[in-house]
């Protein structure tokens, strides 16, 4: 079966799919169909049981492409992607851009964080970031061991441990 508007599917430009913690998909999308895609609005969309829902993310993440999504071991949902990184919990948001921290205001990939908290992300530029669960931000680069800068892609294993993507290698 293929779904589009007509189904309540809202995206009409989907590029990610993730999974949280309830089996609910997320897909992650834009909401405008033609134009240029980077600053489109952004447009979010569950799927669970049968039945599609529409997330509305506010703040600078509503404003273009979102890239990411996890879902961290304290429930809260996190998002990235054009506007930096957000944290939806318990009814909150919560952001983190270049005046607060980010190197870089595009944030292409993030994973949650499963033994201390908050999440690991990647701008694909500036090496493996966290935000802590106190929203701390630290960097570990190619100075601190890290094989590349370039980071393509964040994974945990069931073990916990994290898998980087690298322009170097893993």
């Amino acid at each position: 079966r293929f779904y589009h508007g007509s189904d309540g599917l809202l995206a009409s430009r989907i590029h990610r799919i993730h999974r949280d913690d309830e089996g609910r998909l997320w897909f992650l999308g834009l909401g405008n169909p033609t134009g240029a895609s980077r600053n489109s609005p952004s447009a979010i969309a569950t799927y669970h049981e049968g039945r599609f829902g529409v997330f509305d993310l506010e703040g600078p993440l509503a404003l273009g492409r979102v890239h990411s999504f996890a879902q961290g071991a304290d429930g809260a949902w996190w998002f990235s992607g054009v506007g930096g990184i957000g944290r939806y919990l318990d009814g909150a948001w919560s952001y983190w851009n270049t005046d607060n921290g980010l190197r870089f205001g595009t944030v292409f990939a993030l994973v949650a964080d499963p033994r201390e908290g908050g999440v690991f992300f990647a701008d694909q530029n500036n090496g493996l970031g966290h935000v802590r669960p106190d929203g701390e931000i630290t960097y570990l680069g190619e100075r601190d061991g890290l094989i590349h800068d370039i980071i393509w892609d964040l994974d945990v294993d069931a073990t916990g441990a994290l898998w980087v993507a690298t322009r170097g290698g893993l």
